[in-house]
C-alpha cells in the first residue's frame, strides 16, 4: 500500500467487523474511522459524511476496476 491507501472501508460502510490489518514498514500516521465514529458523523456532520462515504466508495471502485482488469489480463 502506499500513501492514501484505503483499507477496510467496505466492511465500515457496511456495518461490519473488521476484516483488514494494517503493518508498517516505515513510520507512518493511521487514521482509524470505527462503525461508531462513521455512525457519529452521519449524525452530526450528514453532509461532510456524504462527501466522505462518496470518497470511499471511489476509492473501492478504482481498486476493485483495477482488479478486474488484472483478472481479465491472464485469460
Amino acid at each position: 500500500m502506499v500513501a492514501g491507501t484505503v483499507a477496510g472501508e467496505l466492511s465500515a460502510l457496511a456495518d461490519a467487523p473488521r476484516n483488514a490489518t494494517v503493518v508498517v514498514e516505515h513510520p507512518a500516521v493511521l487514521w482509524k474511522l470505527g462503525n461508531e465514529e462513521i455512525r457519529k458523523l452521519q449524525a452530526e456532520e450528514p453532509e461532510l459524511a456524504r462527501v466522505f462515504i462518496q470518497l470511499v466508495l471511489k476509492a473501492a471502485k478504482l481498486d476493485y476496476d483495477i482488479l478486474l482488469a488484472a483478472i481479465a489480463s491472464r485469460q
